[in-house]
């Protein structure tokens, strides 16, 4: 039985559902950061949301999504989730929510990453609020059947690396098997408690990647709890993921994106402080899409759905995972790159935060303890003075083929 706080967060998706996300979508896709600035102009307790031609008695829901350029968009001055209290006396630069399968935060080449990160910022004053497993699965070769290495962490190692970026932070360590009841005892507020608590009634979102979405969901609680105690609050939040190296851009807290939500897939997020609520409350969207909610979704209409927006996707994962479907259902202009959409990349004023990003991995060698360090994806080309000169490290089939031999 779902509390009022979770279900006022979970959205609602039938056909309005459907046509609300869908016309979310369209209004970022249409409505850059230029034309924004020509929307209405918030007070600093609102945020502005939008969406396109947005019409509720269409006959046809999925006609919500407009390709073409002769979308209208309609903006209004919105109450955000989660927002900062109100009593608050002060704001300081930026808030590094840092959430995810921990995998490889303690080796030294993200360390050493992070540790660069924070220099670079700590001129606008940072705070770092972590969510971070104790034990995790380090997955090398990302293929079906890859080869996996769990790596478990001690909490005093965690806090020694978290405390080693000399910058204010606030932790919650959760377990490998971490569910939302876990997740859920570790929050304050009631709202988040409650989100979580109705995810502890489904095994189907709190295993894989589903995980990462509920540490953000405790990340917030912990963003909040911060406010509250130092009565102050960040201009920007910045959102990674601790198994990642990141090269930011000096203009990464640039106020050139600041009506919406800057994003690189599912890797890397930045936002002003009041869109914060949100992108870290991605998990409620991936309840409603599984059946957590007042009312079952229309599954049909929801593949369709996606199927307009992500045409060259035909299974209903890519997009409807990403929080910035979840942003869309509620309006929040966003932007960014590897949208999984189309478009897949939306410009927002030229604003380019992250230069290059490194998913890294840690792999047990054969011999006894010792880790081989490897990364995935698909950096930038050795050579050009990016992340893979910095650290020398191979890819991880690489490694994965040689320690098989």
């Amino acid at each position: 039985m779902l509390d009022d706080d979770a279900s006022h967060l979970l959205p609602l998706l039938d056909s309005d559902g459907a046509c609300r996300v869908l016309a979310g979508l369209s209004a970022s896709s249409h409505c850059p950061e230029s034309c924004r600035q020509q929307q209405l102009h918030c007070p600093p307790t609102q945020v502005l949301s939008c969406f396109a031609d947005r019409r509720r008695q269409r006959p046809d829901p999925l006609a919500c999504f407009r390709d073409g350029t002769d979308a209208q968009v309609d903006c209004s001055c919105v109450s955000p989730l989660f927002p900062p209290a109100e009593n608050l006396t002060g704001r300081f630069g930026v808030a590094l929510v840092i959430a995810g399968e921990t995998r490889s935060f303690t080796s030294p080449p993200v360390h050493s990453a992070f540790t660069a990160m924070v220099s670079m910022l700590r001129p606008a004053e940072a705070a770092v609020m972590a969510v971070l497993s104790t034990e995790s699965t380090n997955r090398g070769d990302m293929r079906p059947g890859g080869w996996a290495a769990e790596t478990r962490f001690t909490t005093r190692a965690l806090t020694a690396a978290l405390s080693s970026f000399d910058i204010p932070h606030r932790a919650h360590y959760l377990s490998s098997s971490a569910g939302a009841a876990e997740a859920a005892a570790a929050c304050h507020d009631r709202g988040l408690r409650s989100l979580l608590m109705a995810g502890s009634q489904s095994r189907k979102v709190q295993q894989g990647f589903h995980n990462s979405h509920i540490k953000r969901v405790v990340a917030l609680d912990l963003l909040l709890s911060y406010e509250r105690s130092t009565l102050r609050s960040p201009e920007r939040v910045l959102f990674l993921r601790p198994d990642i190296a990141y090269t930011l851009a000096p203009s990464a807290l640039a106020t050139a994106c600041s009506r919406g939500v800057y994003v690189s897939n599912d890797v890397f997020a930045s936002m002003p402080r009041g869109l914060a609520g949100y992108y870290l409350t991605s998990y409620a969207m991936l309840l409603s899409i599984h059946g957590v909610g007042v009312a079952p979704p229309n599954a049909t209409l929801l593949g369709q759905a996606k199927e307009a927006a992500s045409p060259e996707e035909r299974g209903l994962g890519g997009l409807v995972g990403m929080p910035h479907f979840h942003l869309a259902y509620h309006g929040v202009p966003f932007a960014g790159t590897g949208l999984e959409m189309l478009p897949n990349h939306i410009d927002c004023a030229g604003y380019r935060p992250v230069l290059e990003h490194l998913i890294m991995r840690d792999l047990p060698t054969n011999r006894s303890e010792e880790m081989e360090i490897c990364y995935t994806g698909q950096p930038a080309s050795r050579g050009t003075g990016g992340l893979l000169d910095r650290f020398n490290v191979a890819a991880c089939h690489d490694v994965v083929h040689t320690l098989s031999n």
